[in-house]
């Protein structure tokens, strides 16, 4: 199922039906970093581009996408820039 909301500018996690890494090299040129782990990439995009770039360019590639959602904050994260923001 596809992300209902938007997601935030710039993270993204791209589920694609078999393993993420084979897709890697096809997304150069719309994401500034990527990272893989089974069947999902998660994607920081480039300036300028957006998650429909992202998704077309797998598309395009051959990939089949499963599922795209918003990239969630660790916990941790969430809390540690509370505690500073408060602190």
């Amino acid at each position: 199922a596809l992300a209902r909301r938007a997601p935030r500018p710039g993270r993204v996690v791209i589920e694609v039906e078999d393993e993420a890494r084979t897709w890697t090299a096809a997304l150069d040129s719309v994401v500034a970093a990527v990272e893989t782990t089974g069947s999902r990439l998660s994607l920081t995009l480039a300036a300028g581009r957006d998650v429909a770039d992202a998704v077309a360019v797998l598309v395009a590639a051959g990939a089949r996408v499963r599922a795209v959602h918003d990239a969630e904050p660790a916990l941790e994260a969430v809390y540690l820039a509370l505690v500073r923001r408060d602190g």
